[in-house]
């Protein structure tokens, strides 16, 4: 397989671990790589076909996806502190005069 194929793929296979996390998906998602990352590697242990195991090594990636988009979130989660139903102040310094649209005002 080239190079690029193989940068190709396996950014194809995180994106899809990212995506299935992001649905919602979290376990299940590790559990259908888990599978597909023992099943790939049976299969090319027993018909000796190299494509299995690549398919077994693309499948961690849609593992390594899904963990990545699981710490981003936490992360994300944990740096929000703002309290909903809570009335919040903001206060700050206008250094020009504001600019009217129809449905939007932007301070500067």
């Amino acid at each position: 397989m080239r190079s690029y194929d193989i940068f190709f793929f396996s950014s194809f296979f995180f994106l899809i671990g990212i995506l299935f996390a992001s649905l919602g998906l979290k376990l299940s998602t590790l559990i259908i790589a888990l599978i597909g990352i023992i099943s790939f590697f049976i299969f090319g242990l027993i018909r000796k076909n190299k494509r299995f195991f690549w398919l077994a090594g693309l499948a961690v990636f849609i593992l390594i996806g899904a963990l990545y988009y699981t710490y981003d979130d936490l992360k994300f989660h944990k740096s929000a502190n703002i309290e909903f139903g809570k009335k919040i102040l903001f206060s700050g310094i206008i250094i020009n005069n504001p600019v009217i649209k129809i449905l939007t005002r932007n301070l500067y």
